[in-house]
């Protein structure tokens, strides 16, 4: 049978979704308790009991009771047997960083280790490494601290990766990619930019009261309008930024500032970005969110804003909604040490940015012969396949087990361990999910 969740839509309404195969459908009340007296009682109890006839037994059955196999952990193959993509590997190309935003997880940049920049020669040998072992890496993304500290490396590493191409040591070239805080988008920046075709992420927080009470530089200036003048020049030339990046946080909800109000601040001005907008990760209390009801409220602003000249997205609801479109299936909520990995300006690695100087999810060195053989390195990459969704008793009675995403990094600061999933966030995208539905079903529905 498959695994129906009902969630209601008005007193008459509830949307019925499977949660094995991600379809829904928008039934009577009545279904639910059909349903669930054929799980119980049987087909043919069913029908007598509730004088169903017949062809609206079989309709409900058709619609409710087939499924696909349920979600089930796939081992791996044997690396030797088959080809190995990584989906991104980052560089923190800087240990360093010009600003002191209020919520920093990586204490200002430079996480648990002295201030300093990636050599060209660790850089490279990077590359190397996961070049030899990789048959092919479709994301390399720049990170720091702020990596545009470091122009040189970033240059550098994008030419060695056009080398290794033009001398046939590489297939294909990764999609080259660069966070940062903006305020250091120069003419020499946004030339690099340009000439190796950089995916652009900035990280703004809102208009220039809220922006300037979280991200401000090492004298305590506000940066909104340094950023602004400067990816305002970088869109001129090359429709960057690919994505805003804001951390939402108490001090938002304070203000009043909904998550539709950052989207109608910026929108006017890139109206070709993307928002990635995210719940706070941060020790600090004050600026902790003490619920997350804007995410949930801002599902009904999205679909609200589809009949407008200003409609909007983001990742988080964005997500949800082309995970139900077009089936899209996740074995794990997070791929940090499985298809994300990440090396420090010293050359470890480990299973993300968020962990740098983390030291037991060190999983060794570039500089170590066979690293990728190493003990450690598969002692911490099974940590990481362990937290697959089909292992977690918690994920398997989730309706969100199929399609769910989440962040590891999040889980370890807020929590001190990646096993301990926030139950904060869970219920933000279980009911953000349950909205989803809802809303997709209206919105279908007005198009018919």
């Amino acid at each position: 049978m498959g695994r129906i969740v009902f969630v209601e839509k008005s007193p008459k309404e509830l949307i019925a979704f499977n949660k094995d195969t991600l379809d829904f459908y928008v039934v009577e009340p009545i279904v639910k308790d059909i349903y669930g007296s054929i799980l119980s009682d049987g087909v043919e109890v069913a029908r007598e009991k509730y004088n169903v006839s017949k062809e609206d037994l079989d309709s409900i059955c058709e619609l409710l009771c087939e499924d696909e196999d349920p979600l089930v952990f796939r081992e791996e193959q044997p690396e030797q047997q088959k080809r190995i993509t990584l989906d991104r590997l980052v560089l923190n190309v800087t240990n360093v960083c010009n600003l002191k935003c209020a919520y920093c997880y990586a204490c200002g940049g430079s996480y648990q280790s002295e201030e300093g920049i990636m050599k060209m020669e660790v850089a490279k040998k990077a590359v190397d490494v996961f070049c030899d072992f990789f048959d092919s890496i479709r994301i390399l993304q720049f990170f720091g601290g702020e990596p545009l500290i470091n122009l040189e490396v970033i240059a550098g590493v994008c030419e060695y990766f056009l080398e290794k191409k033009e001398n046939g040591e590489i297939e294909n070239v990764p999609s080259f990619g660069v966070c940062t805080n903006g305020t250091l988008l120069t003419t020499e920046a946004i030339d690099l930019i340009e000439k190796y075709g950089l995916n652009v992420t900035v990280s703004l927080d809102g208009d220039q009261y809220i922006h300037d009470l979280n991200r401000y530089d090492n004298n305590g200036n506000g940066t909104y309008n340094r950023i602004i003048s400067n990816i305002k020049e970088l869109y001129k030339r090359t429709k960057q930024p690919t994505t805003i990046e804001v951390t939402y946080n108490q001090k938002h909800v304070e203000n009043g500032i909904s998550i539709k109000d950052i989207a109608n601040h910026f929108q006017p001005m890139f109206p070709e970005t993307s928002f990635h907008i995210v719940p706070v990760s941060t020790a600090v209390e004050s600026l902790q969110l003490k619920d997350r009801s804007a995410f949930v409220q801002s599902v009904d602003d999205i679909f609200g804003s589809l009949e407008s000249d200003g409609a909007y997205t983001y990742s988080l609801v964005q997500r949800l909604i082309d995970a139900l479109r077009h089936k899209q299936y996740s074995d794990y909520i997070c791929p940090a040490g499985l298809g994300t990995l990440s090396v420090d300006i010293h050359g470890n690695i480990y299973p993300c940015f968020m962990f740098t100087d983390v030291e037991h999810l060190n999983m060794g060195s570039i500089f170590e012969e066979n690293i990728f053989q190493s003990e450690k390195m598969r002692e911490i990459r099974t940590l990481f396949l362990e937290r697959a969704k089909a292992k977690d008793e918690k994920c398997n009675d989730c309706m969100l087990q199929r399609f769910c995403c989440g962040c590891h990094g999040m889980n370890y600061y807020q929590n001190d361990s990646i096993a301990n999933y926030e139950e904060g966030f869970c219920q933000m995208n279980i009911q953000m999910a349950e909205k989803v539905l809802i809303d997709l079903a209206d919105y279908v529905n007005s198009l018919s």
